[in-house]
């Protein structure tokens, strides 16, 4: 039997944090009326708040706070009995640590910063860590969960921050024996083990709130905040996070690049597919009233579509309680355009294929240039938001420069992160400065260079592991160099065939050992940081050529892996793009080759039907200037692997689509004389090799 969000690919939630503190407010609730305007928008499936940030349940909950406008009404109760009149599948929304009620009324429960402060501006916070605090959320969860719903998203599953409450205190202290620590150190092993417990009580959290669900009734789905996968250390996530999920979900607003690379990290970590990928329907949450164009909407729903995930639009409610009914049209055309590509993607539940990885390195997203802060001094620059850059995170944006590049290449790629056993499956795998490695992520990936992978891989990759700093990269002897120990400034230059590619950031100083230089390290003339010595008073231009290795290629056993000793992808100029571009040219490996005139706005994803012998090739147009301006005569040629092979049989969605297919079944060629936003190319597989 499937389950409902396997089916189900249009969905909608209606944000509600408002608070009770005049009278007018939430007062002209109407559950009819409200699912009628979920029934037009078109969306199949309604999150429902049960109880929200401010602690404000909407259901008469004997544990929790009650909205007090309510009167003794149950409009969580009356809103999931019209939804399912309307045919529309409920799923309730709660939260946890961000609980303003329980904070407040409960100061044994709060969580506490280095500063002291129990509070975020308006928002009070709990520590997930307080034994009474999670009882507390288990037993507002099987309230909850007692109503007829298919399944339960639990929001701001995360740290906010470090917490120094006494109960946070007293278990580092029994579990690891140390007091926890008040200054960021990433080389020292007591910071380390304090990260790697936060990431430890996090998952146990969510594994709790999970059972505790799922006890009551096994059939409902639950699923976590994940938006924070790619927020970095600070929230206290680990890859394991997800499993607590029965698929991976959460609430983006980083615009089109982030998207194209959120949906395909959110495919690698859903426990099941599809994932889902909600974006607002205003510019962002902190926007009651922006909203977006019809255009944006459909494009951002189509990029979701074209990776195989399910789309979830954000509205929010008034205060006195009412919708706006303009806003439901506006989805209702959404969706209206939407229909045939979800009927396509619903009708085969594909995943993505490529035979090119990304590594995501959850363990890795923290800034070594941090060292030597303490934790008050962080709290002026951090944000405890998932809906923000929580802090200056390198290797993230490295992360999403390589992604941008591969776009423009129209390479096909998947995630592949460090749960991920089966690595040979993959031609290429790229790292960007992938910091913190555990021993077996080390080993898998020299047997994977052992047995003939190709590895690109940049900066400190390797360099730390669970405690603390090595002297030398785990890898050294795949990379095929050594770490000096020392590190450039600032600003470096790469410099090969008498051209320089600059980079804004720290990097180590590498030498080679068993590997072939391909290019060297330039510094500047003199410090950057000195005010008072410089060549150019602007600029930090480069000096002689040293010694140190900025690029280098390495043979390890049957395989090849690339060393690049800086950060430079993430700087996403055209110059290192282009350097990135020329690198990829030269060493990406792959039995999937696109050759096209598409321009870099359009993303060519692969997809393969979990359900039938079928393919989709999905192209996505989707620009910085709305509305989209038409590509005319677009032309794509494909290469597949042989256990790939497609008959001639296309069926398409969206603008005309003329194909012809080789032969043998290995090639595909499409044109698109006028291509707008969003096309969907099926072709049925054959001969597939099991």
């Amino acid at each position: 039997m499937s389950k409902w969000y396997e089916e189900s690919y249009a969905r909608i939630l209606v944000d509600n944090h408002v608070s009770d503190e005049n009278p007018i407010f939430m007062s002209k609730f109407d559950p009819e009326l409200y699912a009628k305007y979920m029934k037009l928008s078109g969306c199949r499936v309604s999150m429902v708040p049960a109880c929200c940030i401010n602690g404000n349940c909407y259901y008469p909950s004997k544990v929790g706070h009650v909205h007090k406008n309510l009167n003794g009404r149950d409009i969580f109760g009356e809103t999931i009995k019209c939804l399912k009149e309307q045919n529309i599948t409920p799923i309730a929304y709660y939260n946890v640590i961000w609980h303003k009620d329980a904070a407040k009324n409960n100061p044994a429960w709060r969580f506490y910063d280095a500063s002291g402060s129990f509070k975020s501006g308006r928002y009070w916070l709990c520590c997930p860590n307080n034994p009474e605090y999670m009882r507390f959320s288990e037993e507002q969860i099987c309230e909850i969960v007692s109503y007829d719903i298919a399944g339960l998203f639990i929001d701001m599953t995360f740290w906010p921050g470090i917490c120094y409450c006494s109960v946070c205190r007293d278990r580092f202290k029994k579990e690891y024996g140390l007091e926890i620590p008040e200054t960021i150190n990433w080389a020292d092993r007591d910071w380390m083990l304090l990260q790697c417990a936060r990431e430890k009580w996090l998952n146990e959290v969510a594994v709790r709130l999970t059972q505790a669900t799922k006890k009551h009734n096994p059939d409902i789905s639950v699923v976590h905040q994940f938006s924070t996968v790619m927020l970095g250390w600070y929230l206290g996530l680990d890859s394991s996070f997800s499993m607590a999920s029965d698929y991976a979900s959460g609430d983006f607003y980083g615009g089109k690049n982030q998207h194209r690379l959120g949906a395909k990290v959110m495919s690698a970590f859903s426990s099941n597919v599809p994932f889902e990928f909600m974006t607002s329907r205003c510019v962002n949450l902190y926007d009651h009233t922006s909203t977006k164009s019809e255009e944006e909407l459909f494009s951002s729903a189509a990029i979701t579509l074209a990776n195989g995930g399910a789309f979830l639009f954000i509205d929010a409610i008034n205060p006195d309680g009412t919708l706006e009914e303009s806003t439901y049209k506006r989805l209702a055309d959404v969706n209206t355009k939407l229909n045939a590509f979800k009927s396509k993607i619903e009708s085969n539940r594909p995943v993505l294929v490529g035979d090119v990885g990304l590594y995501y390195s959850m363990a890795s997203y923290f800034d070594p240039k941090l060292n030597g802060t303490n934790m008050i001094d962080l709290l002026k620059i951090a944000s405890i938001s998932n809906m923000d850059s929580v802090v200056d995170v390198r290797a993230l944006k490295e992360v999403l420069g390589t992604s941008i590049v591969l776009n423009q290449l129209h390479v096909p790629y998947r995630i592949v992160n460090d749960r991920c056993n089966d690595i040979q499956q993959f031609k290429t795998i790229i790292i960007n400065n992938a910091i913190r490695m555990s021993a077996p992520e080390v080993n898998r990936l020299r047997e994977y260079v052992m047995n003939g992978g190709t590895l690109i891989v940049t900066g400190d990759s390797s360099l730390y592991d669970s405690e603390g700093k090595h002297d030398d990269f785990a890898l050294k002897d795949v990379f095929g160099v050594s770490f000096t120990g020392q590190r450039t400034g600032k600003i470096s230059y790469l410099k090969q065939s008498g051209e320089y590619v600059s980079c804004d950031y720290t990097a180590p100083k590498i030498v080679a050992t068993t590997a072939s230089v391909i290019a060297h390290v330039c510094e500047p003339y003199t410090d950057p940081e000195n005010p008072e010595h410089y060549a150019s008073i602007h600029s930090n231009p480069p000096a002689a050529m040293g010694e140190n290795v900025a690029v280098a290629v390495n043979k390890y056993g049957k395989g090849t892996c690339i060393y690049v000793y800086s950060s430079l992808m993430a700087m996403q100029n055209n110059a290192q793009q282009q350097f990135a571009a020329k690198l990829f040219r030269n060493y990406v490996s792959s039995e999937f080759k696109i050759i096209t005139n598409a321009p870099s706005c359009v993303e060519i994803t692969i997809l393969q039907s979990t359900l039938s012998n079928r393919l989709l090739i999905c192209l996505t147009n989707v620009q910085d200037e709305m509305p989209n301006i038409p590509i005319n005569d677009l032309t794509a040629e494909i290469a597949l692997p042989t256990n790939l092979r497609v008959s001639k049989n296309c069926s398409t969605v969206g603008n005309d689509v003329n194909s012809t297919v080789a032969p043998d079944g290995l090639v595909i060629e499409i044109s698109i004389p006028r291509f707008e936003t969003f096309v969907i190319c099926e072709f049925d597989l054959f001969n597939i090799k099991e």
